[in-house]
Parts: structure tokens; sequence; C-alpha cells
């Protein structure tokens, strides 16, 4: 069985979380996170320079390694909504586009509604703005998640081919009104 490099570093990452908190770090007593595990995170961090998704993503290179040849790399957030996060992600997922060949995003979102607005991040596909209000999530209707689908049809159309960037959503409930 193949195992990816990308799902045992989000493995080890919770499991160091798991360990500060069982530390009870955070919780208001004097006891600290264990230096072994402050030094662990220390070795294994890799610094990024800026959330901003229109910086050069050198700095991010060291995740090609991590990432090997895995074909799926989930990007979550501590809490919905936090702009850091979102821009984050964003510029995450430019470097799967640009920089290892990556060619779809899939939200926890309903599949119909993703469907109309993946279509309007082709070339030639209606305004973006129509869908997106209407996507029924309010999570995702936010400025940086229009900004990443901005950038994902002016990626579409500057790369025009067989292999276009597309998204989709992986919820089985809808969010229409019937």
């Amino acid at each position: 069985m193949k195992t990816h490099r990308g799902l045992i570093a989000a493995s080890v990452f919770l499991l160091a979380f798991d360990l500060i908190a069982a530390s009870g770090y955070g919780t208001g007593t004097t006891e600290v996170c264990p230096t072994e595990v402050t030094a662990w995170l220390s070795e294994q961090a890799i610094p990024l320079s800026t959330t901003d998704p229109q910086a050069s993503l050198d700095d991010l290179e060291p995740l090609r390694e991590l990432f090997g040849d895995a074909r799926i790399v989930a990007l979550g957030e501590q809490t919905h909504g936090t702009t850091e996060f979102f821009e984050m992600k964003h510029r995450l997922f430019r470097f799967l586009v640009e920089e290892m060949g990556f060619r779809v995003l899939v939200f926890e979102a309903d599949w119909f509604s993703l469907q109309e607005l993946n279509a309007c991040l082709q070339p030639g596909g209606p305004p973006i703005e129509e869908a997106f209000q209407s996507l029924g999530y309010r999570v995702l209707q936010t400025n940086e998640v229009m900004a990443l689908l901005r950038w994902i049809r002016s990626f579409n159309e500057a790369e025009p081919g067989d292999h276009p960037v597309q998204i989709a959503g992986a919820d089985v409930r809808s969010t229409r009104r019937r």
C-alpha cells in the first residue's frame, strides 16, 4: 500500500497539536508546552513569508517534497471566515496549480451550485458574481474566496487547453430551495 507524505505530514501535525492540547497549554494552567514538542515543531516548521496570494511562491517550494506525488492535498482551516486562512489557501492552491499541475479544487459545498460556478470559471463563461451569490454557503461567500475564483478564471483564460482548473462541491446536502 502506497502512503503519501502529505497525509503523513498532516497526521504528524495533528499529533503534535494533540500533544500540545494534552499538555494543558492554553487552558490557563501553569504547565507549558513540553520542550521536546516545541523543539520538534521548530525543526519541522516551514516558515512562510506572507499570506498574500499574489506574492512570490518561492517560500512554498519546500512543500513540493512534502506533497511528493500526492494526487489529493487537503487544505483546511481552524475557523471559517478568517481572512488569513483563506488567503493562505488561495496561495497554496496557486502553488499546487502553477508549480505541481493540480487542476481541481473541491469545496465543502453543494455539488450542483458549484457546477454552475465552475462554468463561470472557464474561458468565455458567464460572470462569476451571480453564481457566487446563489451558492447558499455563507462561509464561502467572502472577498477572499471571490479573489480565488477570479484568479482561477484568469488562469484558465491565460492557459487555454485541455486541462483547465475546475471546482467541485463535495457536500451531499443541497442548499437549493425547492
